[in-house]
């Protein structure tokens, strides 16, 4: 089988401070599966302020039959299926080089009724705890902020 896959995406992000950010994203995909096309979205935006970063994130994706795996019935057929998430993290080292921090997030997952009989009646639902590692944003430094500040006409 042959795929040719096609995405775009829109990014956008503001800097609301010293150590505050909000950022925002736009994610398409299609699939094409020797004639048989599947479609992505996803929304996402990223509240960070300091320690604390709140995030929300949409997902909707068709999947076939073949791909879940499906009895032959619904082998052909094509599946949107929905997935909503929120969540939290806090940083418990912060801007040292590396981030590291506690979180949270809870997805609700919604998908066709035809589907019942394979995942059950219903939304799906989780809940996820984890610990996140990351390089800390790369900040200039104070000589260097108020100097490219200066030169700024007001």
């Amino acid at each position: 089988m042959k795929r040719h896959r096609t995405t775009a995406s829109a990014i956008y992000n503001l800097p609301l401070g010293q150590d505050s950010n909000w950022s925002n994203s736009f994610v398409w995909g299609q699939n094409n599966d020797s004639g048989e096309t599947t479609q992505s979205f996803l929304l996402e935006t990223n509240f960070q302020r300091g320690h604390d970063t709140v995030y929300a994130r949409w997902e909707r994706v068709e999947k076939s039959g073949h791909e879940l795996v499906l009895d032959d019935v619904d082998l052909a057929r094509i599946f949107p299926i929905n997935a909503a998430t929120i969540g939290y993290v806090r940083d418990l080292t912060h801007g040292r080089e590396v981030d590291v921090g506690l979180g949270a997030q809870f997805t609700i997952n919604e998908f066709p009724d035809r589907l019942n009989r394979y995942y059950g009646d219903g939304l799906g639902y989780a809940l996820e705890f984890f610990l996140r590692v990351r390089p800390s944003r790369h900040s200039h430094g104070a000589g260097e902020m108020e100097g490219a500040a200066s030169s700024v006409p007001k």
